[in-house]
Order: structure tokens, then sequence, then C-alpha cells
């Protein structure tokens, strides 16, 4: 048997420490970014600066902020990260199904999975690509895309999980769990008050998109314990 050493670290990168660094970076850039934006929200555009419970997520990605200056180094980061995102979890899904090959069952449902967790990577390089004060039809279809997609991915990769021994059921279980916050947060933005209705509607919108945000990072850096606990996981896929 022949062990590719190469292909090993690749996998071990993209399954393992790119997840972890881009939920990292994704926290440490977008609170930069907080700090760089000018300021305004939809209800009070002379607010200063970002405000955590007022302010989406998007606005960082604006060309120019709620306030009518312009917003091109918190953009800047906001949009990059986006990108890194969006082409990070693209590879991480497109590596994933191979550890399930074993069962064709669990090797086409994980296929699947991959489908989706693709289109949710573009949805993050959409949104990157189509600022809400410039395209709006196209950044919330892009937005609701992401959501859409991570809930069919994780819904997929729960099963094939709990169906396998892979993985300890405790990382489908992480993934029902997650899937559940999705269904809420869909939901929620579907029949919720209208964040343009009110200020109160605006906070609460806000706070729910900044929770299931916190939520999705988390789910994606445990779900990579499950590799780094069972080093042996990724190597034996290397055996021929």
């Amino acid at each position: 048997m022949n062990f590719n050493w190469v292909s090993n670290l690749r996998n071990d990168f993209w399954m393992i420490q790119a997840p972890r660094s881009v939920a990292a970076a994704f926290i440490i850039f977008n609170l930069i970014g907080m700090q760089l934006y000018p300021g305004g929200t939809i209800h009070n555009p002379e607010s200063e600066k970002y405000q955590l419970t007022q302010n989406f997520f998007s606005d960082l990605g604006r060309v120019v902020a709620h306030n009518g200056v312009q917003n091109f180094h918190s953009s800047l980061i906001f949009n990059l990260t986006l990108l890194i995102i969006g082409i990070s979890f693209s590879i991480f899904y497109t590596a994933l199904p191979e550890l399930f090959s074993y069962s064709k069952v669990n090797h086409f449902i994980a296929k699947i999975g991959t489908i989706f967790g693709l289109l949710g990577g573009l949805s993050f390089v959409g949104v990157a690509l189509t600022p809400s004060d410039l395209y709006l039809d196209l950044h919330i279809l892009f937005a609701n895309g992401i959501f859409r997609m991570t809930l069919a991915t994780s819904l997929c990769f729960g099963i094939v999980i709990y169906r396998s021994d892979v993985l300890p059921s405790k990382y489908a279980f992480g993934y029902v769990f997650f899937a559940l916050f999705l269904i809420m947060y869909i939901a929620v933005s579907e029949f919720g008050p209208s964040a343009r209705e009110s200020e109160a509607a605006m906070i609460f919108q806000v706070v729910m998109q900044k929770l299931i945000v916190v939520v999705f990072l988390l789910s994606v850096v445990y779900q990579t314990f499950g590799f780094s606990n069972n080093p042996g996981l990724i190597i034996n896929k290397q055996l021929t």
C-alpha cells in the first residue's frame, strides 16, 4: 500500500485547520469592520458607529453607510471574509463525502449534502458581490440561500453521520441541533416582523441574525474536533 502524504496534509488542512481559521478570522475581522463602520441604522441614520443590536451584518458590506458616508474599509473587510468563507466551505464539503465512501447509500446522501454545501458556499460569495444598498433583491436572495442551503446540508450530514460509524453520534446530534436553530431562524425571517416596521422589530431581527451566525460558527468548529480527535480517519482514506 502506498501512503499519499501530500493528499493527507491537504485534507487535514481543509477539514480541520481551514474551517477553524476561517471562523476565527470572520469574528476578528468583522469586529474590526464594526469599528470602522461610519454609522447609521435603518431607523436612526444619525446613530454613531456600529450598533451591535441595531445593525445587521450586511450593513458592514454596504458601499454607503446608512448615515450617507462612504463605507469603503468596512465593506472591503466584510466582503473579503465572506468570499473566503464561501470558498473554504465549498472545498470542505467537496472533500467530506469521501469519508463515507465505504457505503453507497451514505456516500450518495453525503454527495447530496455536498451539492447543497456548494450552493451555500456560492451564496456567501453572492452576498459579498451584492451590497444591500446596491442590489437589495439579489442580496436578500443570496442571504436566504446561505441558511436554506446550510439547513439541507446539515440534515444530510446529520443523517449520514448517524447511520455510519465514521464519527461518534454526538456529531450527528450537533448537526441536528444546528438544523433546529436554522429552522427557527428561517421561520423568524419569513414570518416574523419586518425590520423596517419598527425599531423593536429591527432589534429582534438583528439579534436573531447574530445568534444564528454564532451558532453557525460554533457548529463548524465543533465538527472539526470529530476529525482532529480521530486522526486515523483522514489518514485511512489515503491508503490505496
